[in-house]
């Protein structure tokens, strides 16, 4: 049907042209109307304008203001518009035939109202205009967006003028301000005099003020003064008095100081020898200790060696026990290939059952030779370990004789467990006795020690004693004296460095601390509590373990000091019981190894029954004897590894306990250590104390002789005080008359004080008036002075603003602003004609289907739809000089928007005839309404925004738009374009399907009944 379909178009030549005619209806729809208005805006200096001047000059100033004048000659060079100057008469003739489309009337008081700018009621300058609409509207508007830049123009004129008369009046303040400031500083200068007048009196005021508050201040501190005196004189007999008797009483008691002090020289010197030997005796103490500390190191060493060797001795008797296991399973299968010998009945039976016997059997003495090596090999290394715990047994034992003396010697087991056990048993009460020992020792020790300390505390107490109250009889000696203005300072200051001496030497006597006996006992109980537990579990191990085996022993020792061993005996039986299990091994693998010899004659002899079956017998016994002999083996070997746990579960409380010693030990080494530390000080403070007491005794025979001066002394002193308390009434009495007359006189002088202080004041501030008045008035000048103002300064008043405009596109003029509304209009009335002037429901030659009647009308329409969209954009750069700013994506998109406007018309004109196209045609109209091809929707009536976002036209305009300004993406167009494509050819396709099938049918279709009625 494509191939006829174009066949008919070829012939038919009208319809050829018809087509070409309709490719180019969107250039001349969208391209004439485009030419007419391609660039109005640039073209402005053509349009007509008259302009009248009445305007009349004025003098302002000193300066003629003939702003009319200047304006019209502004205008002949301005090219804005198509200036013409002409009178009023032929302006207003003009403007109403069509001449002028706008009048510019400079009235005659233009420059007299510029000149009232300074007058009380000033008046704006008005500058008329006059338009005819109804000739142009638009050319009105262009005039009128002119005439805006004229009056901006006029008004940054008349600015400039008067910006240049306000300069001028500055200047002349500026001078005006400064003859002000000239005045000011002689104003400033009289104040100046009269406020230094002014401060002299104050000046002269305030000495006399002062000299009488000096003098009222002098009574009053005599009066006082002479109180003070008299007071002092009474309480200086009253002294003087007490003073004598004190003396008199110091001097009956100085003989029973010095005795006294005499006596606590001696006690001193006894308690610094004692302190002497007690730190004589410190380093035997302090090497006892470290001979302690040596063997407890020792110990901690040999029982981690014993620990060692121990566990070793448990992981060679688990091996030995798994081998054993080992060895019962092989008997096992030696028994149970002998037992297949008894069901045989004849010789035949018998020779295989032989032969059978024989393998099971030497397989049997394989694997049992196997494991025998194995218990063997495991055997000789325990023999080896036992070895080695007996070796290091040894060092532990020879580790431990520094400590023999104090806590006894160790102790050796016999052969068997029993004996060990006893053993244990006896070293456990001697660990109790060398603790009770050891107790009563410390105890003896402490007791001793406590003693001598107890009275050495009694003699440094008695020491202490005497020194605090001979200090105290001589403080109060001390003040008595230093009462006396006739004793020496000398002599005082003597006495002094003596009581301070006594009162250090006191302070520094310190109580010796005794020996705390409690912690040592407790500690030495706990030592030996655990020592004795430790051996109780032992001794239960070892019972336990001589039931199950008679051949394992054991040997422990224990010292003084609660140190636990295991003795080389015990040791030694136990490697003895391991090399005989090691033995029986090697006799169980031999007789295994002739029981298979036996079997292998017996195979040989086949012939001999008889024999054969008497050595079958003998062959059950045995196996049977060997069976019964693995019980005893595997009962043997896990009791000798509970052994082995119950050695490793004593040997680690031995451990336990030996360290518990070691770190008692310690404890008492740090003890002695503190305590000789203490006797060190006390002997290094011994000499002080003894040269603090020879002073003392020195300076009681100084003081015996100074309290004789002394009594002397005071004896005076009383008899002149006495003189002096005679006078105090009169003194007194004539001191008040002399600070009352004082006190008037400086009343009145501080009331005239304060009044000459406020009258400074004034004049200070009023000074400081001037002064700021003068310096303003100065700046005030020197700024008007230096405000000047150039041409440059006069036209930044007159005009301050300057706009940047920045364009993100670029849109040359308005045939390219108009373009994207008038190419969507022209292709939606390219595809319209088409549609109305094409047969798209016709078809030659005989009808297939509906798809195939679609396609031969399709390869027709898009096509040429295509060609509207390029020939639109080629005519438009040809002839109107159109040029988008991207010229590939403005072709591709004409090319979609004329195909999918194509789509929609198709599906309309083939549905619906005529109809369809005069619905397309009222479509455009609404859409040349609602789409903001000419002014932005915001400023649209309401309805376009409703309809705005449902119409085609919509996403042409903004698209093209992007496409010749190079603005944003054009995305959204091209899906909602392309969507629209497929949808109605979509349904276009389905139309065609029911047409093709009614058709067939011989039915009538819609389009038949509207070409009978014409509309189609």
């Amino acid at each position: 049907m494509i191939k006829n379909e174009w066949k008919g178009l070829l012939k038919n030549k009208i319809l050829l042209i018809v087509l070409i005619a309709i490719i180019a209806i969107p250039f001349i729809y969208a391209g004439l109307f485009l030419k007419s208005m391609w660039d109005p805006y640039g073209n402005l200096d053509k349009l007509p304008v008259a302009v009248v001047n009445e305007d009349v000059p004025v003098e302002y100033e000193g300066n003629t203001l003939c702003i009319g004048d200047d304006l019209t000659e502004a205008l002949k060079d301005n090219d804005t518009l198509d200036f013409h100057f002409v009178d009023s008469e032929k302006a207003g003739e003009g403007l109403e035939n069509g001449t002028w489309y706008m009048v510019i009337t400079i009235p005659e008081d233009f420059s007299r109202s510029a000149a009232t700018l300074l007058d009380d009621t000033p008046r704006k300058m008005e500058l008329k205009y006059a338009t005819n609409p109804g000739t142009n509207y638009i050319a009105s508007k262009m005039s009128e967006t002119a005439m805006l830049r004229i009056r901006n123009e006029v008004a940054a004129q008349v600015t400039e003028t008067y910006t240049a008369i306000v300069f001028d009046r500055i200047a002349q303040a500026g001078r005006g301000l400064s003859e002000a400031a000239d005045g000011s500083l002689q104003l400033a200068d009289g104040i100046d005099k009269a406020s230094a007048g002014s401060m002299a009196i104050t000046k002269n005021l305030s000495i006399l003020t002062d000299s009488t508050l000096t003098f009222s201040d002098g009574a009053d501190t005599l009066t006082e003064g002479l109180k003070e005196y008299t007071d002092g004189v009474s309480r200086i007999n009253t002294g003087a008095s007490q003073l004598k008797k004190g003396t008199d009483s110091l001097t009956a008691s100085l003989p029973a100081l010095t005795g006294g002090i005499h006596t606590l020289n001696n006690g001193v010197k006894t308690y610094t020898s004692g302190v002497a030997a007690l730190n004589a005796n410190s380093p035997q103490l302090l090497a006892g200790v470290q001979d302690l500390e040596t063997g407890a190191q020792s110990l901690t060493r040999g029982l981690d060696t014993l620990q060692t060797g121990t566990d070793r001795y448990v992981s060679a008797v688990d091996t030995f026990t798994r081998n054993a296991v080992l060895y019962a399973q092989g008997t096992e299968q030696l028994a149970q290939g002998a037992e297949q010998l008894e069901p045989l009945e004849n010789l035949d039976q018998a020779s295989s059952a032989i032969s059978l016997l024989n393998a099971s059997v030497s397989e049997g003495d394989l694997s049992l030779k196997n494991s025998a090596e194995g218990l063997s090999d495991n055997l000789n290394s325990l023999y080896i370990r036992m070895q080695e715990l007996s070796e290091h047994a040894s060092v532990i034992s020879s580790a431990s004789p520094i400590l023999e003396d104090s806590a006894g010697a160790l102790r050796s087991a016999s052969g068997t467990l029993s004996d060990t056990a006893s053993q244990i048993r006896a070293a456990k009460d001697s660990v109790s006795a060398a603790a009770d020992s050891s107790i009563s020792l410390v105890t003896s020790c402490a007791a001793d020690g406590n003693d001598r300390i107890s009275t050495a505390n009694g003699q440094l107490q008695s020491a202490k004693d005497t020194l605090t109250s001979s200090a105290s009889s001589l403080e109060a000696v001390w003040e008595k004296l230093s009462e006396n203005d006739s004793v020496p300072e000398d002599a005082l200051a003597s006495l002094r460095q003596t009581i301070d001496s006594l009162d250090s030497s006191a302070g520094n006597i310190q109580e010796i601390s005794g020996i705390e006996t409690n912690d040592y006992i407790a500690r030495a109980q706990q030592i030996s509590d655990t020592a004795a537990s430790g051996l109780s579990s032992l001794d239960e191990a070892l019972d336990t373990a001589a039931s199950r085996l008679d051949d394992t022993a054991a040997g422990l020792e224990e010292n003084a000091d609660s140190i636990p061993d295991i003795s080389a005996d015990s040791f030694q039986d136990l490697t003895e019981s391991a090399g005989l299990l090691c033995n029986n091994a090697r006799q169980l693998s031999a007789g295994t190894a002739a029981v298979s010899d036996a079997l292998t004659e017996l195979e040989a002899q086949t012939e001999n029954f008889p024999a054969a079956s008497e050595g079958i017998k003998e062959l059950n016994t045995g196996f049977d004897t060997l069976l019964s002999n693995n019980d005893a083996l595997l009962d043997g070997a896990d009791s000798l590894r509970a052994a082995g746990t119950d050695v490793t579960g004593g040997i680690s409380s031995i451990r336990s306990g030996g360290l518990t010693v070691s770190d008692g030990i310690q404890t008492l080494g740090s003890g002695i250590r503190t305590y000789t530390d203490g006797i060190s000080t006390l002997a290094d403070n011994s000499s002080a104390l003894t040269d603090g007491t020879a002073k003392l005794a020195d300076g009681a025979g100084v003081l015996c002789s100074g309290a004789g001066q002394l009594s002397d002394g005071t004896a005076v002193l009383a008899e002149g005080t006495a003189l002096l308390v005679e006078n105090n009434d009169r003194l007194n009495d004539g001191a008040a008359l002399l600070a009352d007359g004082a006190g008037q006189l400086c009343d009145g002088a501080s009331r005239l004080y304060d009044g000459s202080v406020e009258l400074d004041e004034g004049m200070a501030q009023l000074q400081d008036g001037a002064d700021v008045l003068a310096d303003s008035l100065s700046e005030g000048a020197e700024e008007a002075s230096a405000t000047t103002a150039d041409e440059d300064t006069i036209h930044m008043f007159a005009s301050p603003v300057n706009t940047d405009e920045t364009q993100i596109t670029t849109v040359e003029n308005n045939g390219h602003a108009m373009a994207p509304y008038m190419m969507s209009v022209g292709l939606w009335v390219g595809c319209l004609a088409f549609c109305l002037m094409y047969p798209l429901t016709r078809y030659n030659g005989k009808l297939k289907s509906g798809l195939a009647w679609w396609a031969s009308k399709a390869s027709v329409l898009y096509p040429v739809a295509v060609l509207q969209g390029l020939m639109l954009i080629w005519l438009l750069h040809v002839i109107d000089g159109f040029t988008p700013a991207k010229m590939t994506e403005t072709i591709l998109f004409a090319c979609l928007t004329a195909v999918a406007f194509t789509s929609v018309m198709y599906f309309f004109n083939i549905t619906l005839g005529k109809v369809g196209s005069f619905l397309m045609l009222i479509f455009m109209v609404v859409q040349l309404s609602g789409s903001a091809g000419t002014y932005p929707v915001e400023i649209s009536p309401a309805f376009v925004a409703d309809i705005h976002a449902y119409l085609p036209f919509t996403y042409t305009v903004d698209a093209f738009r992007s496409t010749i300004s190079g603005g944003g993406n054009i995305r959204n167009s091209v899906i909602l374009l392309a969507l629209l494509t497929v949808v109605f050819t979509g349904l276009t396709i389905l139309q065609f399907q029911h047409m093709s099938r009614r058709r067939k049918n011989s039915q009538p279709l819609l389009i038949d009944w509207l070409e009978e009625k014409g509309l189609a």
